[in-house]
């Protein structure tokens, strides 16, 4: 058996040992503890961050096009209705545009065909009033070359070479090959539509000198005395016919004389 006092040091002695047991497990826990601790924390960290990034991928959002509000049938229609419209419009344009420069390309190519009608009467009547057979026989050739080159206008061509070819058959050469030269191209420049003025001069000279007076008498009251061959044919009507009244009118139509008057007015 323990006496007291032993039995207290014993106590005594035992606590202090469990005390410095305790001690050391509650250090070396603190230590082991702590450095697992800092490790497990330092994994919980990556696994956070891991898992956070894998989540952020999955859950990023995918940019995508918005497909947008389906089209309106009616706006789809209306579309195209619009762009047939506009088609529709640019091709009345451009056909305007073409109407509108044919229309100019004809007016200009008339007004060409006008002129050249003009210059070439013009020139025809010159000539004859003048009386030279030398330029009445290059205005024929002429004429005649412009006709085989197809010059437009060849109506009025063919007019004024026949009147070229009746003055020189009778007033020159009196040849029958001249007489139905002249006849075949008043013919034929009936036929092309050539001035009704130029046509009826031309009729009146050749029947004046194929001795149908009346036939003549009555081109001259058609014609207009404003041209000098005009009043020509009507001088030679008037020395034709029969009665001095009769004469006496159609050199009235003559109007008066002065130094333009042709020769055989005068006469």
């Amino acid at each position: 058996m323990f006496s007291a006092a032993e039995f207290l040091k014993l106590y005594s002695t035992r606590r202090d040992e469990l005390e410095d047991e305790e001690e050391e497990e509650n250090q070396n826990r603190d230590y082991f503890g702590g450095a697992a601790d800092e490790e497990n924390l330092d994994h919980l960290e990556n696994r956070v961050q891991r898992e956070a990034s894998q989540r952020g991928f999955e859950q990023a959002p995918v940019p995508q096009l918005s497909p947008g509000p389906e089209p309106d049938t009616e706006d789809v229609i209306e579309g195209v209705r619009g762009g047939h419209r506009g088609l529709v419009q640019m091709g009345t344009s451009i056909s305007l545009f073409a109407l509108v420069t044919a229309l100019c390309a004809w007016l200009v190519v008339a007004v060409l065909h006008w002129i050249a009608t003009g210059q070439i009467i013009q020139e025809a009547h010159d000539t004859i009033a003048a009386g030279d057979f030398r330029a009445l026989q290059e205005l024929e050739a002429k004429l005649e070359g412009q006709l085989k080159a197809d010059r437009s206008p060849t109506n009025v061509r063919l007019v004024e070479l026949a009147l070229v070819r009746t003055v020189l058959w009778t007033e020159y050469s009196g040849d029958s090959v001249r007489m139905h030269a002249a006849q075949d191209g008043l013919t034929e420049a009936r036929a092309e539509d050539a001035p009704e003025d130029e046509v009826a001069l031309v009729n009146g000279f050749l029947r004046l000198a194929m001795g149908d007076l009346q036939t003549a008498r009555g081109i001259v009251d058609q014609l207009d005395m404003t041209d000098s061959l005009h009043r020509d044919l009507a001088a030679r009507v008037a020395l034709r016919v029969r009665g001095d009244s009769e004469s006496r009118d159609l050199m009235a139509r003559l109007g008066p004389v002065n130094e333009a008057t042709p020769i055989m007015e005068l006469l």
